[in-house]
């Protein structure tokens, strides 16, 4: 693999860092209708994307 240059490999750290800070400054947002509708509708998409739960031998749901 060839070596990246300082440049992009600084720019790539700042850009990270730059994310990093947008997202902690998401969490510290309080709950607003909009973020608790689309959350929701997430959730929802995930449930219907997700396998279904295979019951175990000792008939428990796998993996919760």
């Amino acid at each position: 693999m060839m070596p990246q240059p300082p440049e992009l490999l600084a720019l790539f750290a700042t850009d990270h860092r730059e994310r990093e800070a947008v997202a902690a400054a998401e969490r510290l947002r309080g709950p607003g209708r909009l973020r608790e509708q689309a959350a929701s509708f997430l959730r929802g998409l995930a449930d219907q994307l997700a396998p279904p739960s295979l019951p175990s031998v000792d008939g428990k749901l796998a993996g919760r």
